[in-house]
């Protein structure tokens, strides 16, 4: 049904919003048309993507009952300045966070949980 078609490209807009927002693109604009005078029912979808956000500012904020070695702050800073004025991906995001997460046990922290 007509319905059902509609609620299958929503779900699809869905994900390439999610896709989208992914790789950086926030301001992406898609829309839909259907064309029910054709058999089938001819489907279009636009995507813009717009602007590709960058990095300003990545801070990665350590805390834990004791005072942290200079060392493993030191790291964490310097991981969150080398993501600025990169595109803002998720993957991006996770990859630096992890970076630290790594090395905790390294430094002493074989709990650290985020």
């Amino acid at each position: 049904s007509i319905w059902d078609l509609r609620a299958r490209i929503r779900r699809d807009i869905s994900g390439f919003a999610d896709v989208l927002r992914a790789e950086g693109y926030y301001g992406a604009r898609i829309t839909y048309d259907l064309d029910r005078s054709r058999r089938p029912i001819r489907v279009r979808i636009g995507v813009t993507p717009g602007e590709r956000f960058e990095i300003g500012a990545y801070d990665i904020d350590l805390e834990a009952p004791e005072a942290l070695p200079a060392e493993l702050t030191a790291l964490a800073q310097r991981i969150g300045a080398e993501q600025v004025g990169k595109p803002a991906r998720s993957e991006t995001v996770v990859l630096a966070f992890g970076q630290v997460m790594e090395r905790l046990p390294e430094l002493g922290y074989p709990r650290a949980k985020l």
